[in-house]
């Protein structure tokens, strides 16, 4: 009678083990799996598009790209299945700018407008205030920056980025002409 107990409760402890690893792998819950990299990579896309470009989300998920860039080839129709055109165009996006950083819009949106009230001043106004607020954080100006635009929801480079925000073909010009003016009253924005 023993044995048949313990026999029983092997089973039943072999039943439980193989439900819970089941549940594990049907709910995306081993990493490597399938179904675990497409949760993970929905989770930071979909802050991405929600929140913002944050330098931490690119990060992930250019890492999940490249880590796990052979699981997406052989399964591209699950890939194209599970996100929206607009989730593949992010994804697209970080994998081949990988020189480029993710930041928010807060610090560039602050410069951007700073840079068209340079833009805007009359010849008699002095820009040197503004000028200084800009030199501060010309790093957003120039650098290798993706943003998330929400007006067109879609992740940008920053020279994209800033075309839109000033709503110019070129911001580039605006920028160089902001420059010129603030180098005018002894300020280098470079």
């Amino acid at each position: 009678m023993a044995s048949i107990l313990f026999g029983g409760g092997a089973l039943l402890c072999s039943f439980t083990s193989s439900a819970a690893g089941a549940g594990a792998y049907f709910g995306g819950f081993i990493p490597g799996t399938l179904k675990w990299f497409m949760n993970k990579l929905e989770k930071d896309v979909t802050s991405i598009i929600s929140n913002g470009a944050k330098e931490d989300d690119c990060k992930k998920v250019r890492k999940l790209l490249i880590d796990y860039e052979g699981l997406m080839v052989q399964n591209r129709d699950a890939f194209e299945d599970r996100f929206s055109e607009k989730e593949l165009k992010v994804m697209a996006i970080i994998k081949k700018l990988r020189l480029h950083s993710c930041d928010d819009t807060n610090d560039i949106d602050s410069i951007l407008t700073s840079v068209q009230n340079v833009n805007n001043l009359k010849e008699d106004e002095d820009p040197k205030d503004i000028c200084n607020e800009i030199k501060e954080n010309t790093r957003f100006l120039y650098g290798n920056y993706l943003y998330w635009d929400d007006s067109k929801e879609e992740l940008m480079k920053l020279e994209d980025y800033i075309d839109s925000k000033l709503n110019v073909e070129d911001g580039s010009e605006v920028i160089e002409s902001v420059g010129k003016k603030c180098e005018a009253v002894g300020i280098n924005l470079r």
